[in-house]
């Protein structure tokens, strides 16, 4: 065995480091008791110099780790570091991946390892009351090593950590130069708790399935519940631009046995009721909001009018429709006016506002002025020629094969004509027709404003637990010229296919003006996300969280979220939520900005 040295003969940097190792009170006892007293002065300088120095580290390390996991704001009220962590990964998730590591550089909370490693260094051996924080901070720096992505919950880690750091009373100064901070949270989500104590739309026991949104987009947000096993029954709710909360009226008396098989249909009148059918499209029933029953047959189209007049549009056989008329006061009556094979289908006309199209059996876009009263319709006037064969059947579900959107000028009308590659759609500006001109798309949800028509369509694409959907939006001008974009969940969210929803009921889009907002669910990590954006920045925008699911406070064992809906307006739109606590509503505008809202019956 070596002999072991004479301390007095140790030089000063040797001694340096051995009073800095693990046993270094150890070493000073063993030195003291060798007779070293002419040390003994020099060793408790050299020892508190050592302390100064490892503590100036262990604070640099501490403050280091603070701001990158947790920002530099300082933690208020019932704020935790655990809270905290999660809040910023819920904003650091709605930053596009391709995003979070500019340069090259490591994305957060990798990026916070190296501190955690240091703070672990700088407390590691030093005594009893510090022998907790440094297993702590190396499994949360092992945890922060391994995730690149931002997916795993780190609250059960960083915990443990800030509890042993409270323990040694260490305090978080300013963030050191080259330490970059963690994002500020510029729209904290609601927890699970706080979306629990926001306002039920109505009793909240509803089904996202049970919802029917109104057929035409308007100025308003409307939609139907047609469930008659909730407290308030069938119900028709509507908001608009101006209103803090939902309006909700119980669908009439005499439809209730007709639920489930409610829905609205047709065009009407901005701010006013529309039609409700129930069956096959009115054939067991067409309402009037206030409950009068004015046909039992199947509608194409229909248009309310603010005087209560109503017009029809019936599907008589395979191969007929029937124009029909319903004075304020008085059952719908039929007006011959299609003649014997005009139309190949009775799927090939509709009713939009005061006018009567249809396509004809030659692929002729016809339009008839409707009159303001009970007269004659007016003769046909030739938009133009559709080159693209239309369907002849339209499968439960899918868009009309003629469909309509008036701009809020009252005078501007859009119409959409389906097509078997692809759609057409023709205009109206004052009393002037022009088109048809392709859309170079197929199917989706029209709104429009006086200058342009906006189609929103999603398509799903399910696997065995993620829905990959995808939204498109094509926008057309009154001159005929159409731009289309698309972006799907795999890119929104860089590839990480985790933060996917795991069906369609966790993923819905609409079109707010020119911009498209899109909300999914991005299971108990992700919470339940918004995104809005012109289609074609929407891949690199920014989102973030409306709530967050999981357990309040906990780990994320538990979800809340059900379904989503959106039901879009002109310039704004109403998210639905279903969780387990019931139903919330929340308005949507174009901004992003998201405000609660009620609902009064």
């Amino acid at each position: 065995m070596a002999k072991k040295p004479n301390p007095a003969d140790l030089s000063t940097r040797v001694l340096m480091v051995t009073l800095g190792s693990e046993r270094r009170w150890t070493r000073i006892a063993l030195l003291a008791g060798g007779g070293v007293l002419a040390l003994g002065a020099g060793g408790y300088v050299v020892v508190s110099a050592l302390d100064a120095q490892a503590k100036g580290e262990r604070d640099v390390a501490w403050s280091s780790l603070s701001a990158c996991l947790l920002g530099t704001e300082p933690l208020k009220d019932k704020d935790t570091a655990a809270t905290r962590v999660r809040a910023v990964q819920l904003q650091v998730l709605g930053i596009p991946k391709q995003r979070r590591a500019e340069g090259g550089a490591v994305p957060w909370p990798a990026s916070c390892a190296p501190f955690a490693h240091r703070l672990a260094e700088s407390t590691r051996g030093v005594g009893d009351a510090r022998a907790g924080l440094s297993p702590s901070t190396d499994a949360l720096a092992k945890a922060l090593g391994d995730d690149t992505s931002g997916l795993r919950d780190l609250r059960v880690e960083v915990d443990k950590v800030w509890k042993e750091a409270e323990k040694l009373g260490l305090k978080a100064g300013p963030a050191p130069a080259g330490v970059k901070a963690a994002p500020k949270i510029e729209r904290p989500a609601w927890t699970s708790e706080q979306f629990k104590d926001l306002p039920r739309t109505l009793s909240g026991a509803f089904s996202m399935t049970h919802v029917r949104p109104d057929p035409t987009v308007t100025t308003r947000a409307g939609f139907v519940v047609d469930q008659k096993d909730v407290p308030e029954g069938p119900v028709r709710c509507a908001v608009g631009p101006g209103d803090t909360g939902l309006k909700c009226v119980r669908l009439p008396p005499a439809a209730l046995p007709m639920s489930p098989g409610l829905r609205p249909l047709g065009t009407f009148e901005d701010g006013k009721e529309p039609l409700f059918v129930s069956g096959d499209r009115g054939s067991t029933g067409v309402f009037k909001p206030a409950g009068e029953v004015i046909a039992r047959v199947p509608l194409v189209g229909a248009w309310l009018r603010e005087d209560g007049g109503a017009w029809l549009v019936a599907r008589k056989d395979a191969k007929t429709a029937a124009l029909m008329f319903a004075a304020p006061k008085g059952q719908a009556v039929e007006r011959p006016l299609f003649g014997p094979g005009e139309l190949e289908s009775p799927l090939h006309a509709t009713l939009a506002w005061d006018w009567l199209l249809a396509r004809t059996k030659a692929g002729k876009l016809i339009a008839r002025k409707l009159p303001s009263g009970a007269g004659e319709v007016g003769a046909a006037t030739v938009v133009g020629e559709l080159t693209e064969p239309t369907p002849t059947e339209v499968a439960p579900g899918d868009d009309d094969v003629i469909s309509a959107c008036r701009a809020s000028d009252r005078t501007t009308l859009f119409i959409r004509v389906r097509g078997g590659k692809s759609d057409s759609f023709a205009v109206l500006s004052g009393s002037t027709w022009s088109g048809p001109w392709k859309t170079s798309s197929k199917g989706g949800t029209l709104s429009c404003s006086p200058t342009s028509l906006t189609i929103t369509r999603t398509t799903h694409a399910v696997t065995a637990d993620k829905d990959l959907a995808t939204v498109a939006q094509t926008i057309c001008t009154r001159a005929g010229e159409c731009t289309q974009g698309s972006s799907g969940i795999v890119e929104m969210t860089g590839g990480q296919t985790e933060l996917a929803p795991a069906d369609a009921q966790g993923f819905a889009a609409a079109s707010i003006g020119d911009k498209v907002a899109v909300v999914y669910h991005a299971g108990l990590v992700g919470g339940l996300r918004v995104r809005v954006a012109p289609v074609s920045k929407l891949r690199d925008a920014e989102d973030h969280a409306i709530f967050d699911p999981g357990e309040a406070g906990g780990t994320l064992k538990l979800g809340t979220f059900l379904d989503v809906k959106l039901i879009p307006a002109t310039t704004f739109a109403v998210i639905l939520v279903g969780t387990t606590h019931g139903v919330r509503a929340l308005k949507l505008d174009s901004a992003g900005a998201l405000t609660p809202l009620g609902a009064t019956l």
